[in-house]
C-alpha cells in the first residue's frame, strides 16, 4: 500500500488545519523562526511528527545539514531546520578541507538574483538589493559564516563571507579561498574531493572536471559540485570553486529530510 505525506506551504505560521494529521510533515518558508515562540505548542498539537522549516532559524532550533549532521536528529527533535543552498554547499567544502587543517576561509557566493531583490532600482533598507537586480552585479551582506561557526565551532572567527548577486535567474558558484595548515598541491586537493564525491559524500556532492558555466547546473540535485579545472594552489593557500544549482539543489535535500521522516 503507498502512503502519502501531506506538504503544505505558507509564509506565515498561522496553523492551517483544524486538527491533528498523522502523517504531517510541515515546512514554513520564512526567514527566522523561533521554537521558543508561542505559535510552537499550536502547531505541535496539529503535527505529531515535525516541523521542517525550509531555511536557518535561530540558534534555538537543531541545524541539520543533509550529509553532513542530518543523522543528529533525535525522537525529542520536533523542529528541523536544514539551513539554506549556500550552508549546504559550504559546509562539506570546509570540512572536507579541514581534514587538511584550515587557519582561516574566505567564501564568496556568486549568486542568482532572488525574490529579496528589486526588479527595479527601488527604496530598501539594505540600498544595494534595492537595485535593480537583473542589471546589476550586486554585493550583499549574508549571515554564512554565522550558520557555518555553528556547524564547525572551532572555526569561530576564522570565516568570513559575502555574496555578489549576478544577473541570471539561476545557478550559483561558490568561491572558496582558504589558508591551510601546510603546503598542498592542485591534484592533492582535487584527489580529496573526487574521492569524497565517489564515496562517503556519494549524491551530496560531485566533482568536475568538465568546462561548466552556471546553466550547465540547472537542474542538478548535488549539493556542490566541486569544479577540478579551477581548483588554484600558491604554497598553503588554495581556491577552490563549486557550483550549485540553489533552487534544485537545496530542494533535493529538503525531499531527503522528509523521505527519512517517513521512513521512521
Amino acid at each position: 500500500m503507498v502512503k502519502k505525506t501531506f506538504v503544505f506551504f505558507k509564509k506565515t505560521i498561522h496553523p492551517i488545519c483544524p486538527g491533528p494529521i498523522s502523517e504531517l510533515m510541515w515546512y514554513w518558508n520564512v526567514q527566522v523562526i523561533s521554537a521558543k515562540k508561542n505559535w510552537q505548542n499550536n502547531i505541535l498539537l496539529l503535527v505529531q511528527k515535525r516541523v521542517l522549516l525550509s531555511t536557518t532559524g535561530s540558534n534555538d532550533i537543531p541545524l541539520l545539514i543533509y550529509g553532513f549532521n542530518h543523522t543528529s536528529v533525535t525522537p525529542e527533535t520536533k523542529i528541523i531546520s536544514p539551513g539554506g543552498c549556500m550552508t549546504n554547499c559550504s559546509i562539506h567544502v570546509l570540512y572536507i578541507l579541514n581534514a587538511i587543517g584550515i587557519q582561516s576561509a574566505q567564501i564568496n557566493m556568486l549568486h542568482s538574483y532572488t525574490s529579496r531583490q528589486e526588479l527595479v532600482d527601488a527604496p530598501h533598507k539594505q540600498f544595494r538589493r534595492g537595485r535593480a537586480a537583473a542589471e546589476s552585479i550586486i554585493p550583499v551582506e549574508i549571515d554564512l559564516h554565522q550558520s557555518l561557526e555553528r556547524l564547525m565551532p572551532g572555526m569561530k572567527g576564522r570565516i568570513s563571507a559575502v555574496s555578489t548577486r549576478v544577473p541570471v535567474a539561476n545557478g550559483a558558484m561558490g568561491d572558496f579561498s582558504v589558508v591551510l595548515k601546510e603546503e598542498v598541491s592542485v591534484a592533492q586537493i582535487n584527489t580529496l574531493f573526487r574521492k569524497s564525491a565517489e564515496n562517503g559524500y556519494k549524491g551530496i556532492i560531485d566533482y568536475t572536471e568538465e568546462p561548466l558555466v552556471s546553466l550547465d547546473i540547472k537542474g542538478n540535485k548535488h549539493s556542490c559540485i566541486v569544479d577540478g579545472t579551477m581548483t588554484t594552489v600558491v604554497g598553503n593557500h588554495v581556491k577552490v570553486i563549486t557550483w550549485f544549482d540553489n533552487e534544485f539543489g537545496f530542494t533535493s535535500r529538503m525531499i531527503d529530510f522528509l523521505h527519512d521522516m517517513k521512513m521512521e
